[in-house]
């Protein structure tokens, strides 16, 4: 696996002190002991980042609210570390079952549930028209593109936006 080069934020992903600060304010750390993000990153930066793409790997519970990367003051950026995890897991099929069900629905349907005729038949009463499946090539398309951070997560969108606060 090639993880350090996939890496987001290059220039920043060595840069954990081990502050904990990605720990203190994670909703998910604060009930479960099993998800710590500076652990997370650490293992992914300086350990063995395939064991962290299994089944059962902690990754799996991170609530994806981006607190972590919010709050880190080296913008290492450990949500960005932890979704190229999930993303690597998924394409290594090591993603949990109930994960891999929703991509392979999502890229077939265009849909995380399936639409049922019941569904449909009740939007017809209420003066709706049918929800019409997704285009499969468009949908095919879309799903071979590079899984990429959302831009809002970025330092430098972080910094733009702090400037603008002031």
């Amino acid at each position: 696996m090639r993880f350090h080069s996939q890496l987001p934020v290059e220039e920043n992903r060595f840069s954990c002190f081990q502050c904990g600060k990605c720990v203190s304010v994670c909703p998910v750390a604060s009930k479960s002991p099993l998800f710590n993000p500076r652990q997370i990153v650490l293992t992914a930066l300086f350990g063995d980042p395939n064991s962290l793409t299994q089944r059962d790997s902690p990754i799996w519970l991170c609530a994806s609210c981006f607190t972590c990367s919010e709050y880190c003051p080296q913008d290492v950026n450990p949500i960005g570390i932890i979704y190229l995890l999930k993303n690597l897991s998924a394409r290594a099929g090591t993603a949990p079952e109930s994960v891999s069900r929703l991509i392979d629905s999502v890229v077939k349907t265009g849909f995380s549930t399936s639409v049922s005729e019941s569904t449909n038949s009740r939007r017809r009463r209420l003066g709706l028209s049918d929800i019409k499946p997704a285009p499969a090539a468009e949908l095919g398309r879309l799903a071979s593109l590079s899984h990429k951070m959302p831009e809002s997560t970025t330092p430098e969108a972080r910094i733009s936006r702090d400037e603008s606060a002031k």
